[in-house]
């Protein structure tokens, strides 16, 4: 589900639960919400840690293939940063 498609059914789910007057539907809307909020929280974080990963193994390869002592430099130190 992309972004717009997420907010599009957020945006239906409080409607429909802004509009009930029965607790139970509105506990069931709720517990709906609250799922697909942890479940996009979870997905974003596996996202990011992808990236880290991306960026770490990119830095590794300039670490290990620079001639450039800086560029070495620089690299481990964010390596090490990133990984703590």
């Amino acid at each position: 589900m992309d972004k717009q498609e997420r907010l599009e059914n957020l945006n239906e789910l409080l409607s429909s639960y802004y509009n009930s007057d029965d607790f139970f539907e509105q506990t069931d809307l709720a517990v709906s919400i609250i799922q697909g909020h942890v479940d996009w929280l979870i997905q974003q974080n596996k996202e990011l840690f992808k990236q880290r990963n991306q960026f770490r193994e990119a830095l590794i390869h300039i670490r290990d293939n620079s001639s450039d002592g800086l560029a070495k430099f620089i690299s481990k130190q964010v390596i090490n940063k990133i990984m703590k």
